[in-house]
């Protein structure tokens, strides 16, 4: 039931962004195909589906379809499909549908709209369902982002990096 109600809320969030923003194309981020297909069928926009099925020369056409078409404002992509060697430069506006387990992923997937001479602030939004197991992954993602970017500025190293045994801990109301 939760599942039905965030896929709704996240519909309904990005056909009004899409409203509010008639000019502008977004770039969404979905870790599961089935989360991808129910967007497709529910978006209002043109849009384009990148997933792990997608590969070679059609992956070519939909990523230029999406950078050059005007009628194309949405590309809707499997987080780590579509998340690396690609260049989404016609959007500024990313939204996360689904959250990822490595926070890694998600700066990848940003990174398709920001890239070497975009000269425009790239926009990134999280679709994050409250009282839900995702609003706990999270937080977890976030300590975890903390923990690696200390790590790659020299500094020290707190907390467990594990996120499925923190996950474990706090559906289990263990502390952390």
């Amino acid at each position: 039931m939760a599942a039905k109600l965030k896929l709704k809320a996240a519909v309904e969030w990005i056909n009004e962004w899409l409203e509010q923003n008639p000019d502008e194309k977004l770039v969404v981020f979905a870790h599961h195909r089935k989360c991808l297909e129910a967007l497709e069928r529910r978006l209002e926009a043109k849009s384009v589906v990148i997933d792990g099925s997608v590969t070679g020369q059609k992956r070519s056409l939909l990523v230029k379809q999406f950078q050059t078409d005007p009628g194309t404002r949405l590309l809707l992509g499997n987080i780590l499909a579509a998340g690396v060697g690609i260049t989404l430069t016609a959007a500024h506006n990313v939204v996360f549908a689904e959250m990822a387990w490595r926070p890694g992923d998600h700066i990848q997937g940003e990174d398709r709209c920001y890239r070497i001479g975009t000269t425009e602030t790239v926009w990134c939004t999280y679709l994050v369902a409250h009282g839900t197991i995702e609003e706990r992954l999270c937080r977890i993602v976030q300590r975890k982002q903390k923990v690696l970017s200390s790590v790659l500025d020299g500094g020290p190293v707190e907390g467990d990096l594990n996120v499925f045994d923190q996950l474990l801990a706090e559906l289990k109301g263990e502390p952390r």
